[in-house]
């Protein structure tokens, strides 16, 4: 009689109600509040986890399959995406992992699966899990890549608006802290912004910068030449004297850009012409 078959079997045939059980043992002693949610995805992942184990345990296998791995990135992209912070997923996954080794041991008890056999079944649910757990983790990460670019995306283009003031004349307060990715997304999104709106004029404001470094200066010097090169006529307000001194050190010209001391002298200037 072949032992490892009737318990891979047995966990495929009977995955609905093991998986229920395990949910249950889970739920009485988890110090974690699950929601109803929760514990339905619970469900219907145990589910095909067992399914997966059973296969595994039937082929011999000491590699996931390729339908576990999508299986599992699926799932982590399903945790990271419902908001939950990555220690409540590594303290599911330890109660997870117990109660599955506790109910497998059982299983292979009353099958009389002998000791030697009865570690390497659990071993390979450990390893299932494993997988899953890394997965979840990569999944995690990427998430929080995306949301930190758009975040990064979004807190650009918030600082830096093209604010109408007049008939033809805007102005770009450049605000906050200023990084090299924060200058290049102002260069190369908010500048075909200003030629899609017509401006003639853009009064670009350094008022609000709180820190710069020269790569930081290069590039904001940069819109001003490339705006030129549009047809767009500029002016630059608020240089304090760090960045003034920042600009001689690298070179910068001054004395080809007009700049003006507050945004106001400068629409006085412009309106004057």
């Amino acid at each position: 009689m072949n032992l490892n078959a009737d318990v891979a079997n047995y966990l495929i045939d009977n995955r609905q109600q093991i998986a229920q059980e395990i949910i249950d043992t889970i739920l009485s002693e988890a110090h974690i509040d699950f929601s109803q949610d929760d514990i339905n995805t619970g469900l219907a992942s145990f589910e095909e986890f067992l399914r997966f184990l059973g296969e595994a345990i039937l082929r011999n296998d000491k590699q996931p399959s390729s339908d576990l791995m999508n299986w599992s990135h699926k799932n982590g992209e399903r945790e990271a995406s419902t908001g939950k912070k990555i220690t409540f997923v590594l303290e599911s996954y330890s109660l997870i992992r117990d109660a599955f080794q506790r109910k497998i041991y059982s299983i292979c008890k009353f099958y009389n699966v002998d000791r030697d056999v009865t570690f390497d079944i659990i071993t390979n649910v450990d390893r299932l899990i494993d997988v899953t757990l890394h997965e979840t983790i990569k999944a995690f990460d990427a998430f929080k890549d995306r949301i930190l670019v758009m975040t990064k995306e979004e807190v650009s283009e918030l600082s830096a608006p093209i604010v109408p003031v007049d008939d033809g004349i805007a102005v770009l307060p450049i605000i906050g802290q200023i990084d090299t990715y924060r200058a290049k997304n102002i260069l190369e999104k908010t500048v075909p912004k200003v030629a899609e709106l017509k401006v003639e004029h853009l009064i670009i404001d350094f008022s609000g910068i709180q820190a710069v470094d020269t790569m930081v200066v290069d590039h904001l010097f940069k819109i001003n030449n490339v705006l030129r090169l549009l047809g767009i006529d500029s002016t630059i307000t608020g240089i304090r004297p760090e960045i003034a001194r920042t600009t001689v050190q690298m070179g910068i010209d001054l004395s080809s850009i007009k700049t003006f001391a507050t945004v106001r002298q400068a629409l006085k200037f412009i309106r004057q012409r």
